[in-house]
């Protein structure tokens, strides 16, 4: 059985320790300041959290629908010390049932990987599309696209 469990964020506290972890992973290593881990659109969106035993906030990802059967995935963060142990694959897969029931029809899901995640979401059926921007001036971006049709 996992070490943790992947539910909605359901009370600030919860909502802070996404943020947290987000900043951490996602734009602190960058200098980036404090707030651009936030979107104007979170409230918006559905979201997934993967606590630990301690319910401590070890992995999260967000998605939104973005066109006619389409939804875009954003935000996906895994904490250091919890690569490589399953909880990523889990995390994007609920948060694909999650946004799939939601918004329902979808036929394609879309993100843009920074370039040392575009293997990990190949693994997990998505193509590379195109490059699409350089984040911070330092982080490739790429268009990727997972067809459910």
């Amino acid at each position: 059985m996992a070490n943790w469990r992947i539910i909605p964020p359901s009370n600030a506290e919860e909502w802070d320790k996404m943020y947290a972890l987000r900043y951490s992973v996602l734009r602190e290593p960058w200098g980036e300041p404090k707030g651009s881990e936030k979107a104007s659109d979170d409230k918006l969106s559905i979201h997934a959290i993967v606590l630990d035993k301690q319910n401590e906030v070890i992995a999260t990802c967000r998605a939104h629908k973005c066109g006619d059967k389409q939804v875009q995935l954003r935000f996906m963060a895994v904490s250091t010390n919890h690569r490589n142990l399953g909880v990523g694959k889990a995390v994007l897969k609920y948060i694909e049932k999650k946004a799939c029931d939601t918004y329902e029809p979808v036929h394609q899901i879309i993100l843009h990987a920074r370039e040392p995640a575009v293997n990990f979401y190949k693994a997990n059926g998505y193509v590379v599309v195109s490059p699409s921007y350089l984040l911070f001036n330092s982080i490739q971006h790429y268009l990727m696209a997972k067809t459910l049709i």
